[in-house]
């Protein structure tokens, strides 16, 4: 397999200091750190990353797509008030079995109200 380039190494850092990041979020720490990108350099190797399966894609609320490692398995809870998304222990406790199917893995989102907004 071959070794990632210097901007998808950075992009795999920053992910596994954030959880979650959308692609302006990524841009934001890159320039934070002082390694100007452009943006079609951080989507070709976010691309890139997906294509190797080291992050996968989440579109939590249909707007705007937040990409995480995908280091180990976990599902998600958003706040349906003010959008914050927190990782939680997977909630599925046997495997899934779906006919005509042979599934290899999930996400699965879970919708509330958070703590604070309640």
């Amino acid at each position: 397999m071959a070794k990632p380039d210097i901007l998808s190494q950075k992009i795999i850092e920053l992910l596994g200091e954030h959880h979650l990041l959308t692609v302006q979020d990524v841009l934001k720490q890159l320039a934070e750190s002082g390694a100007a990108y452009n943006k079609t350099s951080v989507y070709r190797s976010i691309e890139k990353l997906l294509e190797t399966e080291k992050i996968c894609r989440h579109d939590f609320t249909g707007s705007e797509a937040s990409y995480e490692l995908q280091d180990h398995h976990h599902d998600h809870v958003v706040c349906t008030v003010c959008g914050k998304i927190a990782a939680v222990t997977c909630k599925l406790d046997k495997p899934v079995r779906i006919p005509g199917y042979s599934i290899d893995h999930h996400h699965v989102t879970f919708f509330g109200v958070c703590k604070e907004c309640r």
